[in-house]
């Protein structure tokens, strides 16, 4: 009986991690070097060559999907009563490379899903974008969160924006005085980035963000 129950908790964790690549639509090779685990370990247990699976590997492969553990263990009951048809899903911004357009399918880390509630217009100008580290805390924004944005060129004085400086991305506050933008942080350890006018040529924004989603750990 009991091994019964560990089998069928295995083929449970199997089956919901397949399903959650499928929803992401990412590919193991991408959660495993998230993760920072071999691609042959979780090739493996997908396949079930690997019958076995410590807690600290499901960790690791939780934090490669940027979902909470408990997603893995949900039983078939819990994970069809989602009610997918009120989410939308959205691309994962990753890094912005040189003189290529910022939302470019090649730039995209995977994708996710998120309320319809509260999102107005072309739902398919949202996209998010994970932080990272503690730049922006004093504004709400805290590392692990998924910042969701929508897709626009311009910003209000005071919204928290996506933009591009050259060939860098930045989460920041956008202030503009005097002609001159002031990118702000929420972190007094971080600089804002001042950008003249001379300089606004480099300046790009990507969108501005609408809400922000945080995973309960």
């Amino acid at each position: 009986m009991v091994k019964d129950t560990i089998e069928d908790n295995i083929k449970c964790i199997r089956e919901n991690l397949k399903r959650i690549l499928k929803e992401k639509d990412i590919r193991p090779i991408r959660v495993a070097e998230k993760a920072g685990m071999p691609t042959a370990l979780l090739y493996m247990f997908l396949n079930g060559q690997r019958p076995n699976i410590t807690l600290s590997t499901l960790l690791q492969i939780a934090r490669g999907l940027d979902v909470p553990v408990y997603e893995l263990f949900k039983r078939p009951s819990e994970a069809s009563t989602q009610n997918i048809q009120n989410l939308v899903k959205i691309p994962i911004l990753g890094r912005v490379r040189a003189g290529k357009p910022v939302l470019s399918e090649e730039h995209y880390e995977g994708y996710s899903y998120i309320p319809e509630e509260g999102i107005k217009g072309d739902k398919t100008k949202i996209f998010g974008l994970v932080i990272r580290g503690n730049s922006m805390e004093q504004f709400g924004l805290k590392d692990g969160d998924l910042a969701v944005a929508k897709l626009q060129p311009v910003a209000d004085n005071g919204d928290i924006v996506i933009c591009t400086v050259g060939d860098e991305l930045y989460i920041r506050k956008f202030l503009l005085k005097d002609s001159t933008i002031y990118l702000q942080s929420g972190h007094p350890d971080y600089l804002p980035v001042i950008i003249t006018p001379e300089q606004q040529h480099t300046f790009r924004i990507v969108g501005v963000v609408i809400f922000i989603q945080r995973r309960i750990k």
